[in-house]
């Protein structure tokens, strides 16, 4: 998403902040889903749109891609699919 001088401590510049040393070591995020037999379920107040039958037979990757960057927004590893 273009950010990288945030995260450098000889590059971060918060013009205004009295600290001359002040930079982000690092940003985290969690998401909690689930996807069952009846779809997607996310932590999240926003419908989604389309639904999308996938069935997992073994453990898989996943990511989710912001289009405009190609940035990797989220990624993850489905690790115990249970075959029906």
């Amino acid at each position: 998403m273009g950010v990288f001088d945030l995260f450098e401590k000889e590059f971060s510049k918060f013009y205004g902040v009295p600290w001359n040393s002040l930079f982000v070591p690092a940003i985290v995020h969690h998401v909690s889903m689930e996807v069952n037999e009846v779809g997607l379920r996310r932590d999240t107040v926003q419908p989604a749109n389309r639904t999308v039958m996938f069935n997992a037979t073994r453990p898989f990757l996943y990511f989710v891609i912001e289009k405009t960057t190609d940035t990797i927004v989220l990624g993850g590893v489905y690790s115990k699919p249970t075959v029906y």
